[in-house]
């Protein structure tokens, strides 16, 4: 897969939803074992949001309480990972008429400062359906139905990934489309235009992320779990009005590095 193409021996190589080989050999006592020594009360957060008052903090107080607290070795994520030069991976399936494409590489942690940044940066390369990957490779060409890019950012250093399909014989071009684009905007940069759009289209997205207590509990979580202020939500508008084309242009060159690229193909090569 692609995240083993990019992270080797690393713990984000691993699907969380398993493989054939490794889902069939779970046994029961390795759920057990698993759940005893991770689900305990110093490696949990927990998160309420509503109205809160003495009576509901007494009633988990009493729920929680006796729940015991263990030693915890938690999973190593930031161990080290180097992607020296680029890479490609084909991974063959010979009746496949159409092929799954991935290129990218290492990005950032989820606590990174450049993380507004980069998302208003990323939103408008591929992060959004009026963008720069979504306008040539879908729109003009006609190459894809869908492409996307992301800074998938985690607790360790997380990808930054581009995902497309096409038919067989149109992957070298869509994959030359790619990395045409992203190029260009390494080297000239966003526009003041496409700038102020993109700030319009994440303030306005910005209230679904927040619009109930689960999401907003969820968000909560996530922002603990990751080590990242609650100010991240409270500031949010703020912060992604207040970037300039100079600030974004400045990480899109630091961050997104094309030169780099790995680059994984599940398809067919005899098309």
């Amino acid at each position: 897969s692609f995240m083993q193409l990019l992270y080797g021996r690393h713990p984000y190589s691993k699907s969380t939803i398993g493989q054939k080989s490794t889902i069939e050999a779970i046994k029961k006592k390795n759920i057990i074992q698993h759940y005893l020594k991770y689900f305990r009360p110093n490696n949990s957060y927990l998160a309420v949001v509503g109205k809160v008052d003495d009576a509901l903090r007494a009633k988990i107080q009493a729920r929680f309480s006796e729940w015991i607290r263990q030693d915890v070795t938690p999973v190593n994520v930031n161990q080290a990972v180097k992607n020296e030069g680029p890479k490609i991976r084909l991974i063959t399936k010979a009746d496949s008429q159409q092929a799954q494409i991935r290129l990218g590489h290492l990005g950032i942690q989820r606590n990174h400062p450049e993380f507004v940044t980069l998302r208003v940066a990323n939103t408008a390369l591929g992060g959004a359906f009026n963008s720069r990957l979504v306008n040539r490779v879908r729109r003009d060409l006609g190459l894809t139905y869908d492409i996307a890019s992301e800074f998938d950012a985690d607790l360790g250093v997380g990808p930054f990934l581009i995902s497309t399909f096409t038919k067989s014989e149109t992957v070298g071009k869509v994959i030359r489309e790619v990395e045409a684009v992203v190029r260009e905007y390494c080297d000239k940069g966003i526009s003041s235009e496409e700038l102020e759009a993109t700030k319009g289209y994440l303030k306005g997205m910005f209230p679904r992320a927040i619009e109930t207590s689960e999401k907003l509990a969820q968000n909560l979580l996530l922002l603990r779990l990751y080590g990242v202020s609650d100010n991240y939500l409270r500031d949010y508008l703020a912060n992604v009005d207040e970037l300039t084309v100079r600030e974004v242009n400045k990480a899109i060159r630091q961050y997104i590095k094309p030169e780099q690229f790995r680059i994984s193909v599940f398809g067919n090569p005899n098309v």
